[in-house]
């Protein structure tokens, strides 16, 4: 076994500790031949969520945590409607992970299948993020929209899930400092939120990878090939999204009866059982119930 640990980074909420679980336990099943430090960053958890995810520590995995202060990002939009203000947090891992040369940063609707070895070795050269390609396209629409934000129309536009991280160069360059200024500065045209500001403010500065790392849908894929990291990207893939045609949450059961939140599995299936016949969600300030998957009723929500 190679004694370096392979380093990775994540952004969670309490609310979203069991699904951080279920990643680090993913992580640990397909890449069993390397060790691991997880950093954990976070605007609080009860003890009961520490000691939780403290409980999957052995001798090849240590979790660290680290509070942030979640004042730092107040006034930044939340713009896509099942993220949290926790998806700007990834601007500060080159910040607060001061001992660590690089990392893997990865968001928590995820699945590792797959060794991560490979992505962890690989050669940046003189970029400082490795990421995949969002796969919006080059249409007039986003071409547009890179110009809004000061992009140049033909510049790469990548996916934020899921990047390999120099993290000396990016401190070099004053990452967080910047991220936190564009913000500041284009947040009324920023429909994607931290994932704008991480391109435009590393424009040129990120290696295209292989989809393997970031599959959000099969087509992505180079034919013949399988995907290291699943990403559940889309609102109705999430795992714990109770819609029918949903079909990522067997293999987050998998992998949730290996994670400190095993004894979570029964409620889970049986919330996928439920929302079979009868389910109940709030997306784009819309509330809809749906009846064995079709849609029955909605309304729009008042303003608070």
């Amino acid at each position: 076994m190679n004694d370096e640990p392979i380093v990775c980074s994540f952004c969670a909420s309490n609310e979203y500790a069991q699904h951080l679980a279920v990643v680090m336990a993913s992580i640990l099943a397909n890449t069993p031949e390397r060790k691991f430090t997880f950093h954990v960053l976070t605007k609080g958890y009860t003890e009961e969520t520490t000691s939780r995810l403290r409980s999957m520590e052995n001798d090849r995995c240590r979790v660290v945590f680290h509070q942030v202060d979640r004042s730092r990002f107040a006034a930044f939009p939340i713009a896509v409607d099942y993220t949290a203000i926790e998806s700007y947090f990834r601007y500060l891992v080159p910040e607060v992970l001061t001992e660590e040369r690089r990392v893997i940063h990865m968001d928590v609707d995820i699945f590792v299948l797959r060794s991560l070895a490979p992505l962890w070795e690989t050669d940046l050269g003189e970029c400082l993020v490795g990421a995949v390609d969002d796969g919006k396209g080059n249409t007039e629409f986003i071409r547009g929209y890179k110009d809004r934000l000061g992009m140049a129309p033909d510049a790469g536009y990548f996916n934020a899930g899921i990047l390999l991280m120099d993290l000396e160069g990016l401190r070099a360059m004053r990452f967080t400092e910047k991220c936190l200024a564009f913000t500041h500065e284009h947040m009324e045209h920023m429909a994607w939120q931290d994932q704008d500001a991480i391109n435009a403010v590393l424009e040129g500065r990120i290696k295209p990878i292989s989809a393997i790392y970031n599959c959000m849908t099969p087509s992505q894929l180079p034919k013949g090939e399988v995907p290291v990291i699943r990403h559940c990207a889309s609102f109705s893939s999430k795992p714990w999204v109770c819609l029918p045609k949903n079909r990522t949450w067997p293999t987050y059961v998998t992998y949730l009866q290996q994670s400190a939140y095993r004894d979570q599995t029964r409620a889970f299936i049986w919330s996928h059982i439920k929302g079979f016949f009868y389910f109940r969600y709030t997306r784009k300030g819309i509330e809809r119930i749906l009846i064995c998957g079709i849609p029955i009723w909605r309304r729009k929500q008042r303003p608070r």
